[in-house]
């Protein structure tokens, strides 16, 4: 297979919402870079996703069919399907 280095789409920062757009227009068949001035992992995913960031993620997870956001979207499935370093955060 030839690989191309022309995208649809591309993307700066690999943050939780860079990161979640990516995943989403992958799954949507778009090309994707995403560009980022760190190394991953730089921090546990979940260490300040509130209750709110949560439901918006179940939310993407629903109308886009995207198992692994599903995986974000609660501090239960995070700790089971991602790591079990990190969750929900309750308080700053």
């Amino acid at each position: 297979m030839k690989r191309s280095n022309q995208f649809d789409v591309a993307i700066i920062g690999a943050g939780i919402a860079g990161s979640m757009l990516a995943t989403i227009l992958t799954h949507e068949g778009a090309r994707v870079l995403v560009i980022d001035a760190d190394t991953h992992p730089r921090f546990v995913i979940g260490e300040s996703t509130v209750r709110h960031t949560l439901r918006m993620v179940r939310l993407m997870a629903e109308k886009y069919g995207i198992e692994e956001l599903h995986h974000m979207g609660t501090g239960n499935n995070i700790r089971k399907h991602v790591t079990s370093a990190c969750g929900e955060k309750r308080n700053f």
